[in-house]
């Protein structure tokens, strides 16, 4: 019978740390947990292995643009027509 327990055994990993981080961030991974598996004592320095793939800037650019069509409809003003 399994138990409620689960160990993560990171073995030395060929791969490059900034992929593990960037993967594993996209995952949904939290920034903590991938702080102590890449064995940063900062997480700061995990923060600097994470890097936004296209598709995360092609979303992030349609949710800023969403937005501001909001903002521009609620506000009762009309701002210029630009994507990010």
């Amino acid at each position: 019978m399994l138990g409620n327990e689960c160990e993560v055994h990171v073995v030395g990993c060929p791969c490059d740390d900034k992929v593990v981080g960037s993967d594993g961030a996209d995952v949904g991974i939290p920034l903590r947990v991938l702080q102590d598996i890449l064995g940063h004592a900062s997480v700061e320095t995990t923060r600097g292995y994470l890097h936004p793939n296209e598709r995360h800037l092609a979303t992030a650019a349609e949710q800023a643009n969403a937005f501001l069509a909001r903002s521009a409809t609620t506000s009762g003003r009309a701002r210029p027509s630009r994507s990010l």
